[in-house]
């Protein structure tokens, strides 16, 4: 475990700085008080992109040797990689979604989006059904970002430049497979999604996160039985 925690330290002072903190933090605020939910997929697509940089630092630094000299196994690197991305975007999203309802609840969105006549966009975002609630919304972009952590996979295995083509592949075939399974059991999509909508927003975001790190853990375990042979990028 302590190997696990020095990794995302390094990992943390490798690829952040005092004006890139200053600059995600800052940068889309006006977003998260005018249009919350607008807001929170801002951020919550920032800091799920966490792992990127990460690959792309170590790539370049060497990390691979670094971490092949070190007492560190592949479990504890893969472990800690994988655990970066949801963890970040937990406390990210925990952190905009509570000043998402704090902006709602206090009227801020309503007066702002309404001073500048967007009146429509006023109702869009405050009297909004649980499905749009911040905490349902927020749910939704880390199950997103826990999907595309699927490229620290690849990273581990072909290296930053194979990210794109192979992206594009493991999507479509993700849809593929997800059209084959809906095919196959004759499940009604409309009728699950109408489901979904009638939960209340809290369970909606549970669903979400238990969906997120379901999908961490599988990219994780994939990763190990792939790079367990290889060297350390």
């Amino acid at each position: 475990m302590k190997n696990i925690v020095n990794i995302i330290k390094l990992d943390h002072i490798t690829v952040s700085s005092k004006t890139s903190v200053l600059v995600s933090t800052l940068l889309p605020l006006p977003f998260l008080i005018m249009g919350p939910q607008f807001g929170i997929i801002i951020y919550m697509m920032m800091f799920g992109n966490f792992y990127h940089g990460v690959f792309i630092t170590g790539e370049k630094s060497g990390y691979g040797n670094l971490y092949g000299a070190l007492p560190i196994t592949k479990k504890e690197l893969i472990a800690a990689r994988f655990i970066e991305t949801p963890l970040l975007c937990l406390i990210a999203g925990g952190l905009v979604t509570a000043l998402g309802e704090i902006s709602i609840r206090l009227g801020w969105s309503e007066y702002l989006l309404k001073s500048i006549h967007l009146e429509d966009l006023a109702v869009f975002f405050t009297k909004q059904s649980d499905i749009f609630a911040p905490v349902a919304v927020a749910g939704l972009c880390f199950v997103f970002s826990c999907y595309m952590s699927f490229l620290s996979l690849v990273d581990f295995k072909w290296g930053v430049a194979k990210e794109g083509p192979i992206s594009v592949l493991f999507t479509f075939s993700c849809c593929a497979l997800a059209w084959l399974i809906i095919t196959i059991t004759d499940i009604d999509v409309a009728e699950e999604l109408k489901t979904l909508v009638t939960y209340h927003h809290t369970k909606i975001a549970v669903i979400f996160v238990i969906m997120g790190l379901v999908l961490e853990v599988i990219f994780a375990i994939v990763t190990y039985l792939l790079i367990r042979n290889d060297d350390l990028r």
